[in-house]
């Protein structure tokens, strides 16, 4: 018997048309849970982003069936003391029968993007990410916190038949560690509203301390589109600490994914130049706080090696421990400059 020819597959710029054909092909690669949250979110990344006029997107055309898909989401960065707008590729999706084109996506994503800057923890595509020169500029690990010792039930469901009581003493005593070292040090605010100009002021103040480092640019506009009313983490919640004058001292943002997983994040923490341990305390135990009143059984937090190491002693005394995820930051310059350290997400050097 013949063999039936293979379809050609083509590559393009995205139409609005294509839609519905993305959507369906996200399902066929992720599944349907995946699907509803790529099309929750499509606005806010792709639609209604800081920078909507500049946020290219490609497919893969087969003949009028969509095959593949790869969108970016433009970031804003500061980089060498300049502000610059990066893309993240995302959504980055081929058909089973279209995988040996799926480089074509990634490789114009490069060629179109002047800065592309990545998280990633999935091989293939980290591999094809530094084939095509991304170089690699941190490590991110993952720290996990247990909050309820109900998690025990997920390695051991026989411990069903513990009487709901027994849960509810063993909650109160795990929640009673969960103190800072001195109760004489700052207590974290909750925010309400919208991030204001106090985060502007503050942002400064961090980049102030090293102009040849490269970080996102945190400013209110970006915190508000990040953790804004349509994004993923539109739920969120936000501490901060200030001074006796009112500035902002650092603040942490966390957010409970309210689902079978009972899971909370601690989805970023900041701190001033000259802040000590008592600030990034007080913010973890809002964090904790927070996400245990919010239903979490487990919190995570994401941190760059360089940043586990200093925090070392406050993740032990919070009693985290490290995950074997890690995601790799990947930073490709399409001028060929060389790209600068990653500043620290949590901590600063004096």
């Amino acid at each position: 018997m013949a063999k039936t020819p293979s379809k050609p597959v083509a590559l393009r710029a995205f139409r609005e048309t294509d839609l519905d054909q993305i959507f369906s092909l996200y399902e066929q690669v992720f599944g349907a849970d995946a699907r509803d949250a790529f099309r929750a979110r499509w606005q806010w990344s792709q639609v209604q982003n800081l920078f909507p006029e500049n946020s290219p997107k490609w497919v893969l055309d087969s003949e009028g069936e969509i095959v593949g898909f790869l969108g970016t989401v433009p970031i804003p960065y500061v980089i060498a003391a300049k502000r610059v707008v990066t893309h993240c590729p995302g959504d980055y999706m081929v058909a089973k029968r279209a995988q040996f084109h799926g480089i074509k996506l990634m490789r114009e994503c490069f060629r179109a993007c002047p800065a592309i800057v990545s998280l990633d923890d999935v091989e293939a595509t980290i591999a094809v990410s530094r084939f095509l020169k991304a170089k690699h500029v941190a490590t991110m690990e993952r720290w996990v916190k247990v909050l309820d010792p109900r998690m025990a039930l997920r390695r051991w469901p026989e411990l069903a038949r513990v009487p709901s009581a027994a849960w509810q003493i063993a909650r109160m005593g795990l929640s009673m560690v969960d103190v800072p070292k001195s109760f004489l040090g700052p207590i974290a605010q909750t925010l309400i509203g919208k991030f204001d100009e106090r985060f502007d002021r503050f942002f400064d103040r961090c980049l102030s301390s090293d102009s040849k480092q490269a970080c996102v640019d945190r400013s209110s506009r970006y915190l508000n589109w990040r953790y804004g009313e349509k994004s993923p983490n539109a739920s969120r919640s936000v501490g901060f600490v200030a001074s006796k004058r009112g500035d902002v001292e650092g603040y942490v943002v966390c957010g409970n994914s309210h689902d079978a997983e009972k899971t909370g994040f601690i989805l970023e923490l900041l701190v001033a130049p000259t802040a000590g341990d008592d600030v990034v305390n007080a913010l973890v135990a809002f964090a904790s706080k927070t996400l245990r009143r919010q239903g979490a059984w487990l919190m995570r937090w994401h941190l760059l090696q360089s940043d586990a190491r200093r925090l070392q002693p406050i993740l032990a005394h919070w009693g985290f421990s490290r995950r074997a995820s890690q995601h790799q930051l990947l930073v490709y310059l399409n001028d060929g400059a060389t790209a600068p350290p990653v500043a620290d997400h949590v901590w600063r050097q004096q």
